[in-house]
């Protein structure tokens, strides 16, 4: 394979790894001007992929055929590569995320791309670390740190400052204001709203249409507008 193309293994075998294919194919177009693409709007993925195919650990997959690309097994597959290889989570849990990248990263030749859709607005002095996975119709603003493997979903808005730590899943719709610190392994809901400089604490969980108003501690859960925790 050409040095400018890199093979890259989904793990998971649901929806959410569905949309992951279609992602990288969109990257891949882009890459070679296909459907009026533009590749000079990659948001760092540098890489031309080729999807070799589906990881997952349910035996009864094996062998099906998802959008065009089939279930080869699980995740013991990758031990067998021997060039340089690539891995995308299809993975919307995070705590799930976060164990399977603790097992998979001793690997030898593994990689985590980024791998960030063509039609994402990204502007000036923004950081990305390994293994993040944003879709399409994003926006994210300026001096923005987006650390290992988070997931924003679509047509999310990141505004100026703000800091997303390893292993966050960020819904669809979410509105995030500037200064706002989103804790490791935090969840945002659907259409969730966060008001300016708040704190969203490690693990914890921010329900659907919720507007946050105030920060989350940790491992909390909260709901509404505004948003409240959820009685114990």
């Amino acid at each position: 394979m050409a040095p400018d193309h890199l093979d890259v293994y989904i793990i998971g075998a649901g929806g959410f790894a569905r949309e992951v294919l279609e992602l990288i194919r969109d990257i891949n177009k882009a890459r070679s001007g296909c459907d009026g693409g533009n590749p000079t709007r990659l948001g760092g993925a540098d890489d031309h992929f080729n999807v070799v195919g589906f990881l997952d650990k349910d035996s009864e997959n094996w062998g099906r055929s998802l959008n065009g690309v089939k279930i080869l097994g699980d995740e013991s597959l990758l031990m067998e590569c021997e060039n340089k290889f690539g891995v995308a989570l299809g993975i919307g849990n995070p705590r799930v995320k976060r164990t399977i990248v603790e097992r998979l990263q001793t690997i030898e030749n593994i990689c985590f791309p980024n791998f960030i859709h063509p039609s994402v607005i990204v502007g000036s002095n923004n950081t990305f670390g390994v293994g993040n996975v944003i879709t399409a119709g994003n926006i994210i603003t300026c001096n923005v740190e987006v650390k290992n493997h988070a997931m924003i979903n679509l047509a999310c808005t990141v505004g100026h400052d703000c800091v997303i730590d390893n292993y966050v899943v960020i819904s669809p719709g979410v509105n995030i204001s500037g200064y706002c610190q989103i804790g490791e392994g935090a969840y945002l809901g659907t259409g969730s709203s966060l008001l300016e400089n708040r704190k969203i604490g490690d693990w914890a969980i921010v329900g659907g249409s919720a507007l946050v108003n105030k920060d989350v501690p940790r491992g909390v859960t909260v709901v509404g507008v505004p948003a409240k925790p959820l009685p114990v």
